[in-house]
């Protein structure tokens, strides 16, 4: 029987490589199923109550992913609100989709490469190439980020059906095939921006699987019309999705204008220049460098890129030359992994935290590197065992033992990071630890210390960190809201109104021109989503809350209460310290009201913690309260224990 028939990869042993890999896959990534969420989880899914409530399904999934940003991917959004319908809010279940999603890029990674290397190479050599491809990508350790952290869905997806998409071109034919690749672009678009590339990537690959030694100009317009229904398809979709994210964002894209004003001319040649040279190194060997942070400016290389701009240009143009004269394919891969990068190498500053880039952004276009590095590996095999045969088993043996090294240090490497991505707090003292000088990496362990309770742990550097001033806008924003967030847990409350004051001059909340005008904020239509410092302000205002109701303030807890919803109406710890300083005010009618809202907003697993705490604050509330009050307070701890 024909090998290649039709689909041909799942006759005779071919399918036994990629069990193979899907099966170690699987075992080294085991410790994901008891990690948590860490990071942005807390505020882009457990804080989003519209992901896991019945309401508008739509609205829900289609607003920017960070407020003030233009990030619609609301085919990812989607997929948690499926989640969270269907099993709960679970940070392993959560872990699993993730790892679900990666085996699925190892498999299309396979497929692709074995369809994409058929008349290249003899069966045994495009198993071995396949096999490789598979094995790179599955266990690279850049891609630890999108498969640790439940975030990285993003370019998971994205990846998914861009991949999808390119195996349907180079495997099926007809009308089906064209409506693939158009509905995989579509779904790409709607995971992440990433899938901009994808009608370049198709030509390219396309490219690499014609046969025809015309010149380049010649094979594109070859190209562009044997497939011209895929194209139609593509272009339909990608203005669907145009129209779609015209609709639901404020605008069509945003920029880091921190980085803008500071990256002019050459300088932005520089950065650009920095980000590809970062993203090929961690391409290329990323077992130091691995960690959630990698500051801009800890990464520039200024004399670096001025000596090496000359080889770069060289280099460029020797790239094209290959390209257009002698069609080595392995060099069309490595333009086809820096198209990949395109919306990630800072063209368009990112609004990354002041990172230079992550490691889950190689998502994608280590799939176009890993066909590289398995086309040059399967060259050589074959070179060597051509005009070399009696050194060709040697050969093997160099290449066989370089591979298992390279897999041995990537297995090493998941095994050991994974744990630290398992905890916010491992994460945090992790990065902090890598660079103890980096303000974000010093706010980011102070708060989820605080988060767990560890005060002590970070005492020393929250009061070095208070003594400290930072000049960019939103890193200082950010730091007195945590500085304030910790020293409000600890009970010193002038300190943390002192930082939590600075916050609010720094940034010039937009509440503050309404209640200047006597207007009422809960009468105002303000989308939160619009402005880039939502978060930080609920949580200023939510701190300054909690400060007002432990000193008995009931009245100006309620005001700040008032405010921190305006920046989000659905947080559910804020309707807890109405409902607790409703109580102190005497409101116990409206208090009942906003305790069940606070619940409804809280996923289900800390619906106790919220009862608790109020019932706590009642039975204090009642023991000290001098006039009979009774009936209330039986009534109120009754219903919140039984909650």
């Amino acid at each position: 029987m024909n090998k290649d028939k039709n689909l041909g990869l799942w006759y005779d042993r071919s399918y036994l490589p990629l069990a193979f890999v899907l099966v170690v896959t699987l075992v080294v990534y085991n410790g994901v199923f008891h990690a948590e969420y860490v990071w942005d989880d807390i505020m882009l899914f457990l804080d989003n109550s519209g992901l896991r409530n019945s309401g508008n399904f739509f609205e829900s999934v289609s607003r920017p992913i960070l407020p003030g940003s233009t990030y619609f991917r609301p085919l990812v959004l989607g997929s948690f609100a499926l989640e969270f319908h269907v099993f709960g809010v679970s940070s392993s279940v959560s872990h699993a989709v993730n790892l679900a999603f990666h085996l699925a890029n190892v498999c299309l990674v396979y497929i692709l490469a074995f369809f994409l290397f058929k008349g290249k190479f003899s069966a045994d050599v495009r198993l071995f190439s396949a096999f490789f491809a598979a094995a790179f990508y599955a266990l690279h350790p850049a891609l630890i980020e999108p498969v640790v952290w439940v975030a990285g869905r993003f370019d998971l997806m994205v990846t998914t059906f861009c991949l999808a998409g390119l195996v349907a071109a180079v495997s099926l034919k007809g009308m089906f095939r064209s409506t693939l690749v158009g509905v995989s672009f579509f779904f790409a678009a709607c995971s992440k921006e990433m899938a901009i590339t994808f009608p370049i990537i198709l030509l390219g690959v396309l490219f690499t699987q014609s046969a025809s030694a015309e010149p380049l100009l010649n094979q594109f317009r070859y190209l562009l019309r044997k497939y011209w229904l895929d194209w139609l398809f593509v272009l339909g979709f990608g203005f669907i999705y145009l129209m779609l994210r015209v609709w639901a964002m404020p605008s069509v894209y945003s920029a880091d204008a921190s980085i803008n004003t500071l990256f002019v001319g050459v300088e932005k040649l520089y950065m650009i220049l920095n980000t590809v040279y970062f993203y090929v190194k961690m391409a290329l060997f990323p077992f130091l460098d691995i960690g959630p942070l990698h500051p801009l400016f800890k990464n520039l290389y200024h004399y670096q890129i001025a000596i090496g701009g000359l080889i770069c240009v060289i280099t460029f143009l020797a790239i094209i030359y290959l390209c257009i004269k002698k069609r080595v394919e392995s060099v069309v891969f490595f333009c086809l992994f820096i198209v990949a990068l395109a919306p990630v190498s800072q063209v368009i500053p990112l609004t990354i935290g002041g990172n230079i880039g992550h490691e889950r952004f190689l998502a994608f276009p280590l799939v176009m590197f890993g066909l590289m590095v398995a086309y040059v590996l399967a060259s050589l095999r074959i070179s060597f065992a051509r005009y070399c045969d009696q050194d060709a088993r040697r050969f093997n043996l160099y290449l066989y033992s370089f591979f298992g090294g390279w897999t041995l240090f990537s297995i090493i490497t998941v095994l050991t990071v994974i744990p630290l991505w398992s905890k916010d707090l491992n994460l945090w003292a992790w990065a902090y630890e890598k660079d103890p000088d980096i303000p974000f990496a010093q706010v980011a362990f102070i708060a989820s210390a605080t988060r767990f309770g560890e005060y002590k742990l970070v005492a020393d550097l929250a009061n070095e960190v208070s003594q400290e001033s930072i000049d960019n806008k939103e890193q200082s924003i950010i730091q007195h809201n945590v500085l304030g967030f910790y020293f409000t847990r600890t009970g010193e409350f002038d300190k943390a109104k002192m930082h939590l004051k600075k916050a609010i001059e720094q940034g010039e909340p937009p509440h503050l021109k309404y209640v200047s005008q006597g207007v009422r904020l809960d009468s105002i239509e303000f989308d939160p989503s619009t402005y880039a410092y939502s978060a930080y302000y609920r949580d200023v205002y939510h701190y300054l809350s909690e400060i007002a109701l432990s000193e008995g303030d009931y009245g100006l807890a309620i005001e700040y209460v008032a405010i921190a919803q305006f920046y989000q109406v659905d947080y559910a710890p804020s309707w807890l310290i109405l409902a607790m300083a409703q109580v102190g005010s005497g409101n116990y009618d409206a208090s009942e009201i906003s305790l069940a809202k606070s619940l409804s907003y809280v996923n289900v697993s800390s619906r106790s913690d919220i009862a608790k705490i109020y019932t706590d604050f009642v039975r204090v509330y009642c023991e000290n309260k001098k006039h009979n009050e009774d009936f209330f307070c039986q009534k109120s701890l009754a219903e919140a224990t039984s909650q």
